[in-house]
C-alpha cells in the first residue's frame, strides 16, 4: 500500500476517484523500467546511493506523487541490512567514552583530534580505525545495505499501483458494500473464507443461485483510534480482484464530510495475490493436526461446503468432527470480529437452519464489543490465539447431545 501522502484521488461532493495510471502507457512503462534497473544497480550499495539515483530520476516533474508511489512500492521488495563489525550502537559508546576522557583532560572540545578518538576507540574495541568509522552510524536507514531485491516487471509494477492506490483509500472506510452476482461455488467459498482469514465482521443477503451482497463494517467505525482493522479490509481487496464480476462501493470518512468510493471489475484492476482456491490458514491446519494427534475416537477435517443459512446468510464451519463410533458430525465456526448483537443473530439463524450441532468459538483478543457477554450460550466459548484442543475435545460429546 502507500503512505497516505502519496495518494493520487479527485474529490468531488460525493464521490471520491481514484487516479490510476494507464497500465499499457509506453512513457510509464519506460519510467517503471528505470526504476526497476536503479534498484538493481543499488544491490550491495548504501540506502543513500538508492535515493540520490532515484532522485536525479525523477527530478522536480509534476506526477512527484506518482513517482515516489512507484518507488515506494519498490522499496517495499528491498532488504537492508546493517553493515558493521560490530553494532553501532557500541562503536558510538565507545568513541563517547574516549571522548568525554579526552575532553575532561586536554580542556575541552578544542583539544579533541578526531583521528586520535578513533585510534583509542578502535584499540579499545580490537579492530580498525576504519572499522569504528564505517560502522559508527551504519544503522542510519541511510547507510543500511541493500542486499536482495525482489524486482517487479515493468507492467506488473504499474498493476500493483493501481491496486495499491484503490487499497489505501479504502483504510478510511466506514462501511463497504460488495455485490457478488455471478461467481462459482468454488470462488464464493475462497471470499468467504478470506473474509474471516482477514477477521473481517460482515453481513450477508442472497444465496449461491442468486448472488451475495456483503455489508463490511469498516475501521471507522470499530476502531477510531486505530487503523489495524482497516488494513485487514485493504489486504482483502486483492482477493476479491479474482471475482469475475463484482462491484464495490465503500463509504469514506474524510475532512469535509463523508464521500462515496466505487470499484468494480470493469475498472480492470489486476491482482497481485496468488489464487489459492479453498486455501486454509497455516496456524488453523495446525490446530487440526494436533486435535487429531491428541484426541482419540474423533477426526477432525477442515471443512469448506458453503450451507446456505435459508437465503439468510451462509454457513462456512472452520472444522467438521466426527465421532468415530456412531458417523455423527460436530461443525465448528471461528469468529474473529464480534459484537454481542451480531453474535445473537448468528445462534438464532444457525439453530434454524445448520446442519447439525454447530460450536462457535469466540476471539477473546480481538472483540469488539465492550461489554463480554456473562453468560455464553451453550456451544459457544472464548479463545485468544487459536481453539484450545482438549477444551473443543470436551465440548463434543454436549454439542451432540443438544442435537
Amino acid at each position: 500500500m502507500l503512505t497516505n501522502d502519496l495518494l493520487r484521488i479527485r474529490r468531488g461532493r460525493k464521490f471520491v476517484h481514484a487516479e490510476y495510471v494507464d497500465e499499457a502507457d509506453p512513457d510509464l512503462l519506460e519510467l517503471a523500467k528505470a526504476l526497476i534497473d536503479h534498484h538493481r544497480a543499488a544491490i550491495g550499495r548504501k540506502k543513500s546511493f538508492l535515493d540520490d539515483a532515484i532522485k536525479d530520476l525523477l527530478g522536480d516533474g509534476t506526477d512527484f506523487l506518482l513517482h515516489r508511489g512507484l518507488a515506494r512500492l519498490l522499496e517495499k521488495r528491498c532488504r537492508f541490512e546493517v553493515e558493521s563489525v560490530l553494532p553501532p550502537v557500541d562503536l558510538r559508546r565507545t568513541v563517547f567514552e574516549v571522548s568525554t576522557t579526552r575532553r575532561a583532560v586536554g580542556g575541552g572540545v578544542a583539544g579533541l583530534d578526531r583521528t586520535a578518538v578513533l585510534e583509542e576507540a578502535a584499540g579499545k574495541l580490537e579492530i580498525s580505525p576504519e572499522e569504528v568509522e564505517e560502522g559508527l552510524y551504519a544503522d542510519l536507514d541511510s547507510e543500511q545495505i541493500l542486499r536482495d531485491f525482489r524486482a517487479y516487471s515493468p507492467e506488473k509494477l504499474l498493476q500493483r499501483y493501481n491496486v495499491a492506490l484503490a487499497q489505501t483509500v479504502l483504510l478510511r472506510a466506514h462501511q463497504l458494500k460488495v455485490d457478488l452476482p455471478k461467481e462459482s461455488p468454488a470462488r464464493y467459498r475462497q471470499i468467504f473464507r478470506f473474509l474471516k482469514f482477514y477477521r473481517l465482521m460482515h453481513r450477508l443477503d442472497g444465496s449461491t443461485k442468486s448472488g451475495y451482497r456483503l455489508t463490511i463494517d469498516g475501521p471507522v467505525s470499530l476502531f477510531r483510534y486505530s487503523q489495524r482493522y482497516g488494513l485487514q479490509m485493504a489486504l482483502f481487496l486483492p482477493v476479491l480482484l479474482h471475482a469475475e464480476s463484482f462491484e464495490l462501493e465503500a463509504t469514506l470518512e474524510m475532512r469535509g464530510g463523508k464521500r462515496i468510493f466505487q470499484l468494480s471489475a470493469k475498472d480492470g484492476l489486476k491482482t497481485h495475490v496468488p489464487d489459492t482456491g479453498t486455501y486454509i490458514p497455516e496456524e488453523l491446519q495446525r490446530f487440526g493436526e494436533r486435535f487429531n494427534d491428541k484426541i482419540d475416537g474423533w477426526k477432525c477435517e477442515p471443512q469448506s461446503e458453503i450451507v446456505d443459512l435459508g437465503g439468510q446468510g451462509i454457513f462456512i464451519p472452520d472444522f467438521t468432527f466426527t465421532e468415530e463410533a456412531t458417523g455423527k458430525k460436530v461443525w465448528l465456526e471461528l469468529f474473529g470480529y464480534w459484537k454481542k448483537s451480531g453474535l445473537e443473530e448468528r445462534l438464532a439463524l444457525l439453530k434454524e437452519h445448520a446442519p447439525g450441532p454447530v460450536l462457535l468459538g469466540l476471539s477473546d483478543r480481538l472483540r469488539v464489543d465492550e461489554k463480554k457477554l456473562e453468560e455464553l450460550p451453550a456451544g459457544v466459548f472464548h479463545y485468544r490465539e487459536l481453539p484450545i484442543v482438549k477444551e473443543v475435545a470436551a465440548l463434543l460429546p454436549e454439542a451432540l447431545e443438544r442435537g
